[in-house]
């Protein structure tokens, strides 16, 4: 997955670019009043499935553990 196909997903799941920082973005799903940190590059193939574990996460549909 690349950063633009990232962006896809992320705004599918209900994400919206809220700010971006020296090397962070950060996304803000306004239904449910949370927020997600990325980086802005990718540091190694497991990248794209921690963020989709995140959302997950954040969504409540996997457990933090």
């Amino acid at each position: 997955m690349k950063t633009r196909e990232l962006k896809k997903y992320l705004s599918g799941e209900g994400f919206e670019l809220l700010r971006c920082t020296g090397k962070h973005n950060i996304y803000i799903n306004k239904e449910l009043k949370r927020k997600l940190t990325t980086s802005k590059t990718s540091s190694d193939p497991m990248y794209f499935k921690q963020i989709m574990r995140d959302v997950e996460r954040i969504k409540g549909l996997r457990c933090a553990g």
